[in-house]
């Protein structure tokens, strides 16, 4: 696991990503951030919940949950560029489940020629993106970990770096994916309207992401594993829904979103002692349930919109 970097984290103050409000109607989550406890693995996806996250205000006029103070963009950058990846076959689950919404969706694209995923990883939905018929694929992902694991078509196709439109074509995409990765963007309006001037007529936009309005989050509060150090915002329907229509996406949809993973992985993510974790982890592994593929709704959106046709 690489050490964390001893890099003072500043906190800055913040307006609305959505809507640049600063009213706000409530404290959502207070700030609980423990530098001494990150490590490499603490801006890594899909790792074990550690706890830590900003203080997120809930803005009055778009219903964005959002870090405020935030921290300084550069320090931010730099631990993404850095950060550990050890998470393949959960990587693989994701991108099969994120498959099956995209092949719901085939029939109203213009056409399958050309899609970029923002926020690859390693690149597992663009082995699934070929397999669906898209015949360029292409991704951008910061992480140099899990660039490192990918394979050395995808390690051609992805894009190292953040996401910035003039390393594309304009309007030449009849898709644009972003799954779990617009809680993450300093600036998400900005990339939301990067996106649109890249689709070409008709052509998609689709998110998945964490509703802070879910029944789990509300009911596990502070515990819920969706208040995390990397997340700079969260949503709910009405946010989402705010920032696709804003941009001027037409027929927006927005919906809940299920994850399909082995028990062991859900295991991983529940609020409990690490002691009763690891037990109930061996005892899946013991029983020969802990591969047990499940379906379950815990607490993501998905939403799309189209560019005018």
């Amino acid at each position: 696991m690489t050490a964390f970097p001893n890099d003072p984290m500043r906190l800055e103050p913040r307006a609305c990503p959505l809507c640049g409000s600063s009213r706000i109607t409530r404290v959502l989550i207070d700030e609980n951030i423990r530098m001494t406890a990150l490590t490499g693995l603490s801006f890594a996806s899909r790792k074990v919940p550690e706890g830590m996250h900003y203080k997120m205000v809930v803005c009055e006029l778009c219903d964005v949950a959002y870090a405020n103070p935030a921290p300084d963009i550069q320090w931010l950058h730099d631990q993404y560029v850095n950060a550990d990846f050890d998470t393949v076959s959960e990587s693989r689950d994701a991108a099969q489940t994120h498959g099956r919404l995209i092949r719901s969706m085939l029939h109203r694209l213009p056409d399958i020629e050309r899609v970029l995923d923002i926020g690859a990883g390693d690149g597992a939905l663009l082995d699934v993106l070929r397999g669906i018929g898209f015949s360029q694929v292409e991704g951008v992902e910061p992480s140099e970990g899990p660039l490192r694991a990918a394979s050395d078509e995808n390690q051609e196709a992805i894009r190292q770096g953040f996401f910035s439109e003039m390393d594309f074509a304009v309007g030449k995409y009849s898709l644009v994916t972003c799954f779990q990765t617009v809680e993450h963007v300093e600036d998400v309006k900005a990339l939301t309207q990067s996106v649109f001037r890249l689709l070409k007529p008709g052509g998609l936009f689709l998110i998945v992401c964490h509703n802070f309005r879910a029944l789990s989050a509300r009911l596990l509060k502070q515990r819920s594993p969706i208040f995390d150090v990397e997340h700079l915002q969260l949503f709910s329907p009405a946010s989402l829904r705010y920032l696709l229509d804003d941009v001027g996406y037409e027929d927006i949809m927005i919906a809940p979103f299920s994850n399909r993973y082995p028990l062991d992985y859900w295991f991983k993510l529940a609020p409990m002692p690490t002691k009763l974790q690891d037990l109930g982890q061996r005892l899946l592994y013991v029983t020969k349930l802990s591969q047990l593929y499940v379906s379950l709704r815990a607490g993501n959106l998905y939403g799309y919109g189209f560019s005018r046709g």
